[in-house]
């Protein structure tokens, strides 16, 4: 059975429990935008600019703790994003970026030219953004897309959260790929926890502390253990400072 790699990258996000989009349509990103209007399973929200979208996911993963996308179109429309995700890789709040791009076979990469573009409104966005995400590549096979876009989600997901960026050609946007053939991901199994001995160092170094304090940050916050922390806190009657802790 073959499918629009467009569809596959929305199929993708709501199977791995994203539901939720901020976008600006453009034609870098057409059948991006195209595979969003026809899927009743994923809201989209529309705003004025890029930098907006950017920065509501940001806020949305905040708020809710979850991940939200955001899809933008190529050139001018992915750098106005660049705010919002630097916002959210230096606060750890994981978003899934997903910029289109002029068409691969007319590319500069493709070309090896020593060019500032190529194709109409074409920049090469993931040179500019691979210091403010913890993962960000183009996509150049579309066997690889459903492959990509898990990696980006666990990579997002996994131990200090942040923000990831794919970048897709229109002609990968539109390629028709047989479902059977495509690479498939491997999810981490289990999430990163404290072994025995680092629990009772720590209940070690609390109880020999003249003046114990605890400083919680925001990865309690965004790891969804605020509850747990708090609990903790409560039961070891220890005074709390809290850096930025909902």
């Amino acid at each position: 059975m073959k499918k629009r790699v467009a569809d596959i990258i929305i199929e993708t996000l709501i199977e791995n429990g994203i539901t939720d989009c901020f976008a600006v349509v453009g034609g870098g990103a057409m059948y991006l935008d195209n595979a969003l209007a026809l899927n009743n399973n994923i809201h989209k929200y529309f705003n004025h600019h890029e930098q907006a979208c950017a920065m509501a996911a940001e806020a949305y993963a905040r708020v809710s703790g979850n991940m939200a996308a955001v899809c933008v179109t190529s050139g001018p429309g992915a750098t106005n994003a660049i705010t919002g995700v630097m916002g959210a890789w230096q606060d750890s709040l994981p978003m899934i970026v997903l910029s289109g791009q002029v068409r691969y076979a007319i590319s500069v990469e493709k070309s090896g030219l020593p060019l500032r573009y190529r194709g109409i409104q074409e920049f090469e966005i993931i040179p500019s953004v691979k210091n403010m995400t913890k993962y960000a590549v183009m996509i150049t096979d579309p066997l690889n897309i459903k492959y990509e876009v898990q990696k980006a989600i666990d990579i997002a997901r996994d131990g200090r959260q942040g923000p990831v960026w794919l970048d897709i050609p229109q002609d990968i946007q539109n390629a028709q790929v047989d479902i059977e053939h495509l690479k498939r991901y491997s999810f981490k199994k289990e999430p990163l926890s404290l072994t025995d001995n680092e629990y009772e160092f720590i209940l070690e170094t609390l109880q020999k502390a003249k003046r114990p304090c605890i400083l919680a940050g925001n990865g309690i916050a965004n790891s969804g253990n605020t509850k747990a922390f708090r609990k903790m806190a409560e039961g070891l009657k220890v005074p709390v400072i809290a850096a930025a802790i909902a």
